[in-house]
Parts: C-alpha cells; sequence; structure tokens
C-alpha cells in the first residue's frame, strides 16, 4: 500500500512526496525499500505526465456540496477502472459524467443535465442522487452506494475506510457493463486503474497477482503492483 499510493499521487501530477513518517523510515518500513526500488522510474513517470491534461469520465462535484452516501465514491470509481476526472464546474463539454449525490447541491443541474444530453453526452446518476432530483430521460442508473458520515461515527474511524463494500468483489463482466455505461470501452478486473493523458495511456494494478486486460480489444499484460503504458 506504501507503494501504491506513491505510484497515485505521482499519476496525479504531484510535484513532490512527502515521507509522513520519518520514524519509519528510519527503522527500516518495509514499504521504504520497494519506495526506492521504484524511485527511477516513479521519477521518471513524473516527467512523462508533467503538464499533460488529464482525460476521462468527469464527475461533478460542486463546491460545499455534501456527499451523502456517496462519500469518496470518485476513489472507487477508479479502483473499478474508470478514469475520473474531478471538477468543480458542470463539465458540458465532457463525453461523459457521473454524478453523484453531491451534484444535487447544483440548482440548475436538471437544466444542465438535459443540455448535456441534447450534446450527446453520457450522463450517469447514482441511485442516491435520482432520490433528490428528476433525472431525464437518458439518464444512466448506478446502484453504487459508500459511507455516509454516520458509518465512521458507528465505528469510530475517521481516516480508513469503516467498512468493506461489495463492489470491491464486483465480477469482472459486471464491472465491465458498469465502464461501458460511461463510455470506457475496458475489460479488466476490479483493482486495475486506468489513466488517461491524451493519447497516452496507462493501467496500475492493486492486485498481488499479473493481470491481462483488454483496452478497445488490445490485450495488455499488467504487472502485480506495477504501472504499464499502453505504449512504450
Amino acid at each position: 500500500n506504501f507503494l501504491d499510493q506513491a505510484w497515485q499521487s505521482v499519476l496525479a501530477g504531484a510535484p513532490e512526496l512527502m515521507l509522513f513518517n520519518l520514524i519509519d523510515v528510519v527503522e527500516g518500513h518495509p514499504g521504504h525499500t520497494l519506495f526506492i526500488r521504484d524511485l527511477p522510474a516513479l521519477r521518471e513517470t513524473a516527467k512523462r505526465v508533467r503538464g499533460k491534461a488529464v482525460e476521462g469520465v468527469a464527475y461533478y462535484k460542486p463546491p460545499t456540496s455534501e456527499a451523502g452516501d456517496n462519500r469518496y465514491l470518485m476513489d472507487y470509481l477508479a479502483m473499478l477502472g474508470i478514469p475520473v476526472v474531478p471538477t468543480a464546474e458542470y463539465p458540458m463539454e465532457s463525453e461523459s459524467v457521473i454524478l453523484g449525490v453531491q451534484a444535487a447541491h447544483d440548482p440548475k443541474l436538471v437544466e444542465k443535465v438535459r443540455a448535456h444530453l441534447k450534446r450527446g453526452a453520457k450522463v450517469a446518476m447514482t441511485a442516491s442522487l435520482m432520490e433528490r432530483v428528476e433525472a431525464p430521460a437518458g439518464v444512466t442508473r448506478l446502484d453504487l452506494h459508500t459511507f455516509t458520515d454516520q458509518d465512521y461515527l458507528d465505528v469510530g474511524e475517521y481516516l480508513l475506510p469503516p467498512k468493506e463494500l461489495a463492489m470491491m468483489k464486483m465480477p469482472r463482466e459486471e464491472a465491465d457493463a458498469l465502464r461501458k455505461k460511461v463510455g470506457v470501452d475496458l475489460s479488466a478486473p476490479v483493482g486495475i486503474a486506468y489513466y488517461r493523458f491524451g493519447d497516452d495511456e496507462a493501467f496500475y494494478s492493486f492486485l498481488d497477482t499479473d493481470t491481462e486486460v483488454q483496452l478497445r480489444g488490445k490485450t495488455v499484460r499488467v504487472p502485480s503492483h506495477a504501472l504499464q503504458w499502453v505504449k512504450p
């Protein structure tokens, strides 16, 4: 997990990394050895993604909006192999968008969704959002729920997930169908993350075994806990 986090930070465009606990480093944290091993590759990847626009499926979260039972949903969508692009403004130019319950904070949401659909976009709403707004015809329903504030209060946990989510054990066929609903042509098990930087695409595996995925029909082998670019 220590190494996985480092890779995600670099892929997200972080200009620098800070190791949060010096004692662990000094005493020989097992993740530190792996981090040193991958440090040259992490630096090369940082150069490769620097300045490139991140592309994918937009996720609209208006400022100060409440998450309801969609808290941290963006994180889990990424683990499902959906290249999520967070945005604080409605992404009218995007080809596809996922709307969690946070989007209900926008009083003009339905009006914007109608206009977006007319432009040919794929629009998906979570079930929780559809309970709050009247979804226009053509919107795809996503029965995805994560956590509420109460879930954290019930277990006294504030940093880690308060419980395991069933979606992390979703069968590959079901995950493929979910991606297709939002315009992602990828066949892969849960635990394979997908990144798009224009024509440059990559996968990262959170799985403990090497895995083969199919991107637009092309087979790509992704090593365990490692990054794999689609093009060399």
